[in-house]
């Protein structure tokens, strides 16, 4: 048996502040998979981080195999878009595609690391031996969670 750990207040907040129009057009498993996302992001950010709407449109997209094209303003959470639906299929994979080596590292080494997801970067600077070898550590890390 195992025990639920209840959601922050701030995240029931945020689930009941969800406009209609948004929660009326899911279906009851997408309605499980957005409270799911709420959950384990309350329970990775200690009760600090709630999922945007563009967020969770992106998730159940993602969820439903299409494809998604995301442009925001920096800053604005995309990241988290890609994160969320990894979080609640951890046997999945995203591949992202950045023009910046920083913004590469940035997603790979701090925030998709933050949230438990392994994760490269692979760009002209990183030698073949190195992305084989990157590749391999993911993929094994991947099985063991």
């Amino acid at each position: 048996m195992y025990s639920v750990r209840p959601l922050s207040l701030a995240a029931q907040d945020a689930i009941e502040d969800l406009p209609t129009e948004f929660t009326s057009a899911l279906s009851i498993p997408q309605h499980q998979q957005v409270l799911d996302a709420f959950s384990q992001l309350d329970l990775i950010s200690r009760g600090s981080q709630r999922p945007k709407l563009f967020q969770l449109r992106c998730l159940i997209s993602l969820l439903s195999a299409r494809y998604v094209v995301l442009r925001a303003a920096t800053g604005s959470g995309k990241t988290l878009a890609m994160i969320l639906p990894l979080l609640l299929s951890p046997n999945k994979i995203a591949i992202t595609v950045t023009r910046l080596k920083l913004l590469q590292r940035d997603h790979c080494y701090h925030e998709f690391e933050q949230y438990g997801i392994p994760s490269i970067a692979i760009n002209h600077d990183t030698p073949h031996d190195q992305i084989r070898d990157e590749a391999l550590e993911v993929s094994i890390s991947s099985r063991r969670s």
